[in-house]
């Protein structure tokens, strides 16, 4: 019996083990086919830590990104600029629970059951976006827990189903029919285990927000209550702007007519 209860302490610590979120460095390298040449394009590194992600780019990425710092405890992500030594920071795209998930409906005389696709991660919403196809390949045992609202973000992409994409290909095949498709392939080219310094994840020293270049945010305003259905929601009021006032049309000046009859013109002398 006691070795019964043993081998039960041992199962239940190894399955604990297992689900251990994984801490470390994995290096991922990107491969662009396009018709039939492949080069490696760039370098991708993502750090994972305890609630905290930093992906750092092998060369500069779109619109002067190339570090992006992951936050799942307050839901904030932050773009860093290493040139400008400014950061902009954002919240991460969290996923409400829509009601009738998984519900049954008949239509046109079938049965269908409603699903959400985000709840699979941004991989299948790239799937059902993209022409082609994308195929993915997560470690059996590499756990990294993401909250379900946040899995749908394209920062937490090398995540899927809380285990780490250490692959994935993504073939597009052009709208007219043409055979070729364009291939862009991302794999791991080495995993690090290790525990990494919180101040790896955090905004370095010197660096200032980012201006940014969009219009100005709207004027605050009082939150109204609305109710949809049975559920309460708080949302912001967007003050309407007021209609330009009517410009004044000048009156309309009239000359008055002569009534004396007109002089002829004298002649001039020669």
């Amino acid at each position: 019996m006691k070795k019964f209860f043993a081998l039960l302490l041992v199962l239940s610590f190894a399955k604990v083990q297992a689900q251990q979120a994984f801490e470390g460095t994995i290096v991922y390298r990107l491969f662009e086919n396009t018709y039939q040449s492949e080069k490696d394009t760039a370098a991708l590194t993502v750090h994972f830590g305890k609630n905290k992600l930093k992906i750092t780019y092998g060369r500069k990425g779109m619109g002067g990104i190339e570090d992006v710092l992951v936050h799942l405890e307050s839901g904030k992500m932050y773009e860093l600029d290493l040139e400008q030594k400014t950061f902009l920071a954002k919240r991460l795209f969290a996923t409400a629970k829509v009601a009738g998930i998984g519900s049954r409906r008949t239509i046109a005389g079938h049965t269908a059951i409603a699903t959400d696709l985000s709840e699979k991660g941004i991989a299948a919403l790239v799937a059902s976006m993209n022409r082609g196809q994308v195929l993915i390949w997560p470690a059996t045992d590499l756990y990294y827990p993401i909250p379900p609202q946040y899995i749908s973000n394209i920062a937490l992409s090398m995540v899927y189903d809380n285990r780490i994409v250490l692959g994935l290909t993504i073939i597009d095949r052009p709208r007219n029919g043409e055979a070729s498709a364009d291939t862009l392939r991302i794999e791991a080219v080495s995993v690090v285990p290790g525990s990494l310094p919180a101040s790896h994840f955090e905004i370095p020293a010197g660096f200032s927000p980012a201006e940014s270049v969009m219009a100005p945010p709207l004027q605050p305003v009082e939150p109204v209550e609305i109710t949809t259905g049975t559920d309460p929601e708080i949302v912001q009021e967007i003050p309407v702007p007021m209609a330009p006032a009517p410009k004044k049309v000048p009156a309309k000046t009239t000359k008055k007519r002569s009534t004396s009859p007109k002089v002829p013109a004298r002649n001039q002398p020669e």
